[in-house]
């Protein structure tokens, strides 16, 4: 951390020493190195009010364990070293490059291993059930060692939001909306009674609204449990996702094929656009259930450490959980610097202090007075220009790690569908009400091109004619014609009419 913020050896080396040193001296009085012994420990914890740790003998012997490493023979001073080695020895083992990879926190922690998966009540005989329960005791937590997930249809769960892709979370959201829109479920194969009475409308009102609750619940379930399958950030078995492109046929696709055949739904033809919509979301969700797919087959590492792949196959929960990753190294560093100024603020303050009396003095006090000058300062944080500004910006979630669910997500394209259906619906509205306030003769902006010796008069059978002109070849442009009859401009009719007169 201190290294990726350019803090150099040295400062770096600073911050640790002065936290030493005002650790001996509050606890001992003299900011010098002393041999770490249990007793030293026990001074530290009693300085700073730790009063029941004071008589943890294992704790005291774990902790100057911990720091001495792998020295083992000599006396161990409690010197910067010490500190430093005390201080890392839990994290030698983590890796500073899975900050900028595209991993869960799971396989971070666990690795890319088989892990234990126990679906309760189907894989787990009768015996091992009772010897696990044995084990684990009244509070039912696993045994302490061993990494068991539980099965738990985790692209049905909602709340724990652990999808590999926010946007097929998205897709299957919206596209049960226009499902829904397309083919309206039928709420009227109940009546309740036949009048006109407040008493049957309302009765009549709510059995609706129990069946429409009905339906989209079972319907719904189905439809988000089969087009929304595999999308689960521990999903290994590739069949899963494949299930999914099955689900996304049957909702998307079949009933355009099989409408006439389903009792349940039917289909409106005036919103015959809206079946186009429906086509396009299931064709963008097959194509992140093919991704689904794809990240499967690839391995963890290999999608994690590629840059491409990362943003192609990787998922959004990955990316989302890399960025809660950076976010909380750039606290912690933000942490220490801020630390590290209120030690140095007055340099020259912090070297008198050290040079004069390095044994009596710190830079405690130092530290409390320039705390008491940047007390005062503040930051905006929140609101609506803030917000939007880190979300675009993503800031909101690389900086302060904050995590925004799917259903927002989804909830925010459902309100940006509405709000540019309202402007289509708006923009309609505005252009029939100028026709109709402006009205155009249907066929001034209409071009018909034929030749008239293709034509013929229609009359009635006592010779009387009807004022209309039937030709075999017409070309017409505009975009104010009819398809099956033209009014040829003035001169051209002039022309027709003096021609046929002439004839007849």
């Amino acid at each position: 951390i201190l290294r990726r913020v350019s803090i150099t050896y040295d400062l770096a080396r600073n911050i640790l020493e002065d936290t030493l040193r005002n650790i001996l001296f509050r606890a001992t009085g003299s900011a010098r190195a002393q041999p770490l012994t249990p007793e030293l420990i026990r001074k530290i914890f009693a300085a700073f009010d730790e009063m029941d740790l004071v008589q943890d003998d294992d704790l005291v012997s774990e902790m100057i364990k911990t720091a001495k490493g792998k020295r083992e023979i000599g006396e161990v001073f409690l010197d910067v070293e010490t500190l430093a080695c005390a201080l890392t020895f839990d994290i030698m083992r983590y890796d500073p490059l899975l900050e900028n990879r595209a991993t869960t926190h799971f396989l971070d922690a666990i690795g890319g291993g088989e892990v234990n998966l126990r679906v309760p009540g189907r894989n787990s005989p009768a015996g091992d059930k009772k010897g696990l329960k044995a084990k684990s005791g009244i509070t039912g937590r696993i045994p302490r060692g061993e990494v068991t997930r539980e099965f738990t249809i985790p692209w049905l769960d909602f709340a724990a939001e652990t999808f590999r892709s926010r946007i097929q979370v998205i897709f299957v959201y919206v596209g049960f909306m226009v499902f829904y829109l397309v083919y309206k479920f039928n709420h009227r194969v109940v009546t309740v009674c036949s009048g006109d009475s407040f008493e049957c409308s309302l009765g009549q009102s709510v059995v609706s609204f129990l069946i429409i609750m009905a339906a989209s619940s079972f319907i719904g379930t189905l439809f988000f449990g089969l087009a929304n399958a595999g999308n689960d950030v521990t999903c290994k078995n590739p069949k899963t996702a494949m299930i999914a492109i099955g689900g996304s046929l049957l909702f998307f696709f079949a009933p355009l094929v099989f409408s006439k055949n389903l009792r349940v739904i039917r289909q409106e033809a005036e919103e015959g656009y809206m079946v186009i919509v429906l086509m396009v979301i299931g064709s963008f969700l097959i194509a992140c259930q093919l991704l689904n797919v794809l990240r499967i087959v690839l391995s963890e590492e290999a999608v994690g450490n590629h840059k491409y792949l990362q943003y192609l196959v990787a998922g959004s929960n990955a990316r989302n959980e890399r960025s809660t990753k950076q976010a909380a190294d750039y606290k912690i560093t933000q942490m220490l610097l801020n630390a590290f100024k209120l030690h140095t603020e007055n340099k020259n303050r912090a070297i008198d202090l050290i040079s004069t009396n390095e044994e009596n003095e710190s830079t405690h006090e130092l530290a409390l007075l320039n705390f008491t000058k940047v007390s005062v300062k503040t930051e905006t944080v929140g609101g609506f220009l803030w917000a939007w500004k880190s979300f675009l910006s993503g800031s909101l979630h690389n900086r302060e790690g904050i995590w925004i669910h799917s259903r927002i997500y989804a909830g925010l394209a459902a309100q940006l569908a509405l709000f540019l259906a309202f402007i289509l619906a708006y923009a309609l509205f505005a252009r029939g009400f100028v026709d109709n306030l402006y009205k155009t003769p249907i066929n001034e902006r209409c071009t018909a091109i034929f030749d008239i010796g293709d034509c013929e008069a229609l009359e009635e059978e006592g010779g009387t004619l009807y004022g209309f002109l039937r030709c075999d070849t017409v070309i017409v442009s505009g975009d104010n014609c009819l398809d099956d009859a033209v009014i040829a401009p003035q001169p051209l009719r002039d022309v027709g009419c003096d021609f046929f007169s002439t004839v007849l």
